[in-house]
């Protein structure tokens, strides 16, 4: 049972990531920071350039610069905002 618990918080905190309620965006994207959950990056990276409330946006950014392939994904997601595609593909 205890070897299911890590995947079972961040299968919740995925959850709450796709709560409609900002509080839970942003309490679950700080929940999967603290505990480097590199496996979700991706979702991550989605909230980052696409949520509506900015305390969701900035938090799911500062977890992308926190992690290695969130950082470079965090680069991606700036060039593309800016008109530049693929160029770290």
């Amino acid at each position: 049972m205890l070897s299911s618990l890590p995947f079972q918080i961040v299968e919740n905190c995925l959850e709450m990531l796709e709560s409609e309620s900002s509080s839970d965006r942003h309490s679950g994207i700080v929940l999967l920071t603290l505990i480097n959950a590199e496996e979700t990056v991706g979702e991550v990276a989605y909230l980052a350039q696409t949520d509506l409330d900015t305390k969701v946006r900035e938090a799911a950014k500062q977890m992308l610069m926190s992690q290695k392939e969130g950082d470079r994904m965090h680069t991606q997601l700036t060039l593309n905002s800016h008109g530049f595609q693929g160029l770290l593909a």
